[in-house]
């Protein structure tokens, strides 16, 4: 048995370890263990700071290179007090400390009309990273046909298509976009995540209410159960710490250190980074939602 220490967790991964007793291993990679619950509810392990998300607990992974090399694909997962065992690896989560998975909304969204000016620094940077990746090797698991489709289905016009639209048309676009893609988190999803955190400081509440609330009634069976637990916690205002560190920057206002944090969420997993950042971008450019003509003066 291999023993690692959680020292940091997201208040939903709190919950999650006191409340589940019952789950199974959904994906182990490198630096990043993913856990589901019989109720769907996902619990991620993480080694790195920047995989620190919304559902995640962050570890000393002292003396382990790669969860890989500790759990096999098979293994058998267990909560008791205070520790959580998955195969032949204990996370003894005891002593750990919360952390805030909600950035500061309100102060972002007073800064709103300072942060529309850097949304063309982002763009360039989702850019060059998707430029990047078109000119590397594909990954094995995603096929050059796939990523064509993807390319072609223009999700930026359908962000802001899902934005302007009423609650009719929204639901039409939505059904169009969960689960639209390749991967853990499909590209669909991916834009939606995005669009969502930008609501958080563009949007009216009834508004982004009205949206967060409709993402989550279409979600079941639409999408990969990772991916709907990014869009849940994106619906309750929380959000991945690369994120955190993005609004940090906009917020201090040096144009360097947001290229570099803007840059960080764009290299992402394969796509999925770049793919959040365009909707984010998508969703921030539009300006205030025209009032319907019934509820104009006359």
């Amino acid at each position: 048995m291999v023993t690692i220490r959680a020292f940091l967790g997201a208040m939903a991964a709190r919950d999650w370890l006191q409340s589940r007793a019952d789950a199974r291993l959904l994906h182990v990679f490198d630096s990043l263990i993913n856990l589901m619950s019989r109720d769907g509810s996902v619990l991620s392990v993480v080694s790195s700071l920047e995989d620190l998300g919304p559902f995640a607990i962050l570890t000393a992974a002292d003396g382990v290179r790669s969860f890989r090399d500790v759990v096999s694909g098979e293994a058998t997962v267990r909560t008791g007090k205070g520790e959580l065992s998955i195969g032949s690896l204990v996370v003894d989560w005891r002593g750990m400390d919360g952390w805030e998975a909600s950035p500061l909304w309100e102060v972002l969204r007073e800064r709103k009309n300072q942060i529309r000016p850097i949304l063309p620094l982002l763009r360039e940077e989702a850019d060059r990273c998707r430029q990047a990746r078109r000119e590397s090797s594909f990954p094995a698991d995603i096929s050059r046909e796939c990523l064509a489709l993807n390319q072609k289905k223009d999700f930026e016009i359908g962000v802001v298509q899902l934005i302007r639209e009423g609650a009719g048309k929204r639901r039409t676009i939505l059904q169009q976009f969960l689960g639209c893609g390749q991967g853990l988190t499909p590209s669909g999803d991916d834009y939606l995540l995005g669009a969502l955190l930008a609501g958080w400081i563009f949007m009216p509440e009834t508004d982004r209410r009205s949206l967060s609330m409709m993402i989550l009634a279409e979600l079941p069976g639409r999408t990969t159960q990772l991916s709907a637990a990014w869009l849940r916690a994106a619906a309750r205002g929380e959000c991945g710490y690369l994120w955190h560190q993005l609004f940090d920057t906009v917020l201090a206002g040096k144009e360097a250190d947001i290229r570099q944090a803007a840059r960080a969420i764009a290299e992402k997993g394969y796509s999925s980074g770049t793919e959040a950042l365009s909707g984010f971008c998508a969703a921030a450019a539009l300006p205030g939602r025209p009032r319907s003509v019934k509820n104009q003066p006359k």
